[in-house]
């Protein structure tokens, strides 16, 4: 076996997760050249960011995420806190798209299914945008606690992204 020096051409995708007051948005405000998508108005005192409005839909972070990918500016990292807070737009988006109330009108988990095609389309937004602008991606996430029962092992509790359970699998995708 070789071993070889290598480097990724890419800049980073970030998920900062964790309980409320831990500090996530404080570290993501520590980032050189950030242009924030604040789906949350809870900023700490202190902290000042330039943020893009219009980020109160889905189809208005799409459009947002299209003017940072196409348009000329200096910024070197996207801010999107929190992500949890996206994620009801997603449902909304699929609620109006498919004429219902509520996600799980749709039978069989279909609402979930569609909600993950938005997802895809957000993550490769944010893909595209580091790869033309090789902008930094960083991602603030509240954490949950999932009771993990594995047969082979005693229960255990572990910290996840508070989003459900498709878009958390979606992530890897990346």
């Amino acid at each position: 076996m070789q071993t070889v020096r290598t480097n990724s051409s890419h800049a980073p995708i970030i998920l900062l997760y964790g309980t409320e007051g831990r500090g996530k948005t404080t570290l993501a405000s520590k980032f050189r050249g950030s242009l924030w998508l604040l789906f949350e108005q809870g900023l700490p005192r202190g902290i000042e960011v330039e943020t893009m409005t219009g980020v109160d839909s889905y189809e208005g972070t799409l459009n947002a995420l299209r003017s940072v990918y196409s348009e000329a500016h200096e910024y070197q990292t996207l801010v999107i806190d929190m992500v949890d807070a996206l994620e009801p737009l997603i449902h909304e988006w699929v609620c109006v798209d498919q004429g219902v109330k509520n996600i799980e009108q749709l039978s069989f988990g279909k609402g979930y299914v569609l909600a993950d095609a938005a997802w895809r389309r957000f993550l490769g937004a944010l893909s595209a945008i580091r790869s033309k602008r090789n902008m930094v991606i960083v991602m603030v996430c509240h954490a949950t606690i999932d009771r993990v029962d594995d047969p082979r092992a005693p229960s255990f509790t572990s910290y996840a992204p508070r989003l459900h359970r498709r878009a958390r699998a979606l992530g890897g995708k990346l």
